[in-house]
C-alpha cells in the first residue's frame, strides 16, 4: 500500500517516539527475541539480550539511517551483524532475510495498536524512500525517533 493511500485525508501525523501511546520498545524487543530465536535456536537463554542489544543500537545505525548516510536495509543489516559479533555468532546464509521475515510479523503482533492495521510501523521492513510530508499540503507535526 502506498504512503499516499495510507495518509490520504490526514490532517495531522502524530509520531509516538517515546513509548507514550504505543510500547514500541517492548514490541521491538519481543519481536527481536523471536527473530533471534529463528536465527539462533540453539541459544534460547540469550534471545532477549540479543534483541535488547539490537534495539539499543550501540553502533548508532539508526541515526546514520535517519540522516541519510546509510539506506534502511544497511541499517538493519548493520544492527544484526553487530548483535552477531557481540554474541560471538555467525550469521546464517540469508540471515538478514530470515531475521526480517520473523521480526516484522512478530513486532506487529506484539504491538496492540498495530494489530490488524496496514499502516507502517517501526517494525515494518518497508524502507522510507522519500519523505511524503515534505511536499504535502497537510499539516504534519514530526519528531525524530532514535529507533527503528
Amino acid at each position: 500500500m502506498s504512503l499516499e493511500r495510507v495518509f490520504a485525508g490526514a490532517r495531522a501525523l502524530l509520531l509516538d517516539v517515546d513509548d507514550t501511546i504505543v510500547d514500541t520498545r517492548g514490541a521491538m524487543v519481543a519481536a527481536g527475541a523471536r527473530a533471534a530465536a529463528a536465527l539462533w535456536p540453539d541459544r534460547p537463554g540469550e534471545h532477549h539480550a540479543m534483541a535488547q542489544r539490537y534495539y539499543d543500537d550501540p553502533q548508532r545505525w539508526f541515526p546514520r539511517y535517519a540522516s541519510g548516510e546509510v539506506p534502511f536495509e544497511r541499517m538493519r543489516a548493520g544492527r544484526l551483524e553487530e548483535v552477531a559479533t557481540a554474541f560471538g555468532l555467525g550469521l546464517p546464509a540469508e540471515g538478514h532475510v530470515a531475521f526480517e521475515e520473523a521480526y516484522a510479523p512478530a513486532c506487529r503482533s506484539c504491538c496492540p495498536r498495530q494489530r490488524g492495521r496496514s499502516s507502517p510501523s517501526a517494525c515494518s521492513p518497508t524502507p522510507r524512500t522519500r519523505r511524503p510530508w515534505s511536499s504535502s499540503r497537510r499539516s504534519v507535526s514530526s519528531t525524530a525517533s532514535t529507533s527503528s
